[in-house]
């Protein structure tokens, strides 16, 4: 009995040894297997990394497939029949070859995955594997364009030009171009005529001085009397009609003879000018410039809510230039400032408020004649400088004469269940100093 458990018991023991050693046989392949499993992941992650270049013009699915295959030297394993229907999306340029991938079979209905560092599946996604997402709430608010507001972009689709009504353009039988506020945010320009630089059928000309703005439409001279400003007649003085850029929503041009639906106008065309409005949205902005000639000028644009409800918003547009030009004794002055104020009672009715402020001191330029510029002259050329006016001492000092002027409007506006009703009443003061001299005709 002992013998007999002693031997079993050595015949326990054996097999407890057995045991022992093929767990420490299965321990050493497991020890040894991990580090080949993350050495096999991270050949994969940097295989789907790296960068190449890839050049796979769109063309069926499976050629599109060998090219990738090719250029990222990789195995692809796929059911060619399943495949064999799709067109590849092209993938031409630099990117990595999971992105190269990703980008190829987007929107194929096609899956993928790596099942080692150069061999990628790709398996047709059945009609009942669709994912169902989350759903996702997006916030937004809807911005309806107006014929006689801002617009996103350079394109206007809607005006009131053509018809006087808000009216979409591509409805409009008339040829009408329009200057949004980003178009001249953009140029940057000084006056109104070098915001329409680019409108065709539109030819800058040379105005009866440096505060008038001068066109040509269609073979026509455009002056003061076929400017306007919000759908009414600008001020009829040539020394106040040009108007501030900085301070327009759109420009709006109407070519041709539809220009008689503004009365008396220029057969041209006419130009209408549409300033800015007081938003809901919030908006600060301060603009520093300098430039040649001394020029410094600073322009501020504020607009926003004065009430949590948004019945009261308003609009302050302003500028302040001090500059001289490229002639001497010429400056180029001006102080700009417009105020707005819109009150909406209700949704359908609306009262808006706009004035403005302008003092402009500057004088006229009179060019130079031919002979000591373009032509020889014996006394030697002419400095482009000079200042052929009249000038007067003051205080001991040589001075010009600028003409000073400055004006003020004010042009209320209700609207209410679609009618619109205008008012403006303006004012101008001029202040001119001019002399001219000149000698008698010889007989």
């Amino acid at each position: 009995m002992r013998i007999g458990k002693a031997r079993g018991g050595i015949g326990r023991g054996k097999q407890g040894w057995r045991d022992l050693l093929l767990m420490g046989a299965a321990l050493v392949v497991l020890a040894h297997g991990t580090p080949a499993i993350a050495q096999g992941q991270a050949a994969q992650t940097a295989q789907a990394e790296e960068i190449r270049n890839f050049q796979i013009p769109a063309q069926p699915l499976p050629a599109a497939l060998r090219l990738f295959a090719d250029q990222a030297g990789l195995q692809l394993a796929y059911k060619t029949d399943e495949l064999q229907a799709l067109t590849g999306n092209p993938v031409t340029g630099s990117y990595r070859t999971e992105d190269a991938l990703r980008l190829l079979l987007s929107g194929r209905g096609v899956s993928w995955r790596f099942t080692d560092a150069r061999t990628v599946v790709l398996e047709r996604i059945a009609a009942g594997d669709a994912m169902t997402l989350d759903p996702v709430t997006v916030e937004g608010k809807r911005v309806v364009e107006t014929g006689k507001g801002a617009f996103d972009g350079y394109v206007a689709t809607r005006s009131t030009a053509g018809t006087k009504t808000d009216t979409p353009l591509i409805e409009t039988p008339q040829s009408i171009s329009v200057v949004g506020a980003e178009q001249i945010d953009r140029l940057k320009p000084q006056t109104v005529g070098e915001a329409l630089r680019y409108t065709p059928g539109l030819l800058k000309g040379q105005g009866f001085n440096r505060t008038d703005d001068g066109f040509y439409m269609r073979g026509f001279q455009v002056n003061h009397e076929s400017l306007y400003m919000d759908g009414l007649r600008g001020q009829p003085n040539i020394y106040s009609s040009s108007a501030e850029p900085y301070a327009l929503e759109r420009i709006e041009v109407l070519r041709g003879p539809a220009s008689v639906l503004y009365g008396q106008a220029g057969p041209g065309g006419v130009i209408n000018m549409v300033s800015k409005r007081p938003t809901e949205d919030a908006l600060h902005e301060v603009q520093f410039q300098a430039g040649n000639f001394e020029r410094k000028q600073v322009t501020t644009d504020h607009a926003g809510k004065l009430d949590a409800e948004g019945k009261f918003t308003y609009r302050l547009t302003a500028l302040a230039r001090d500059s001289d030009t490229m002639v001497d004794h010429i400056p180029d002055d001006k102080v700009f400032i417009a105020p707005s104020l819109t009150w909406k009672p209700t949704d359908d009715t609306s009262l808006t408020l706009l004035t403005s402020y302008t003092k402009t001191e500057t004088a006229y330029y009179y060019g130079f004649p031919a002979e000591g510029t373009v032509l020889p002259n014996p006394n030697g050329e002419i400095a482009r400088d000079r200042f052929r006016a009249s000038r007067t001492t003051i205080n001991g000092t040589a001075r010009s004469i600028p003409p000073v002027t400055s004006s003020s409007t004010v042009s209320p506006t209700v609207c209410s269940s679609g009618r619109i009703c205008a008012i403006r009443t303006s004012r101008t003061n001029t202040k001119i100093s001019a002399l001219a001299a000149g000698s008698p005709a010889s007989a």
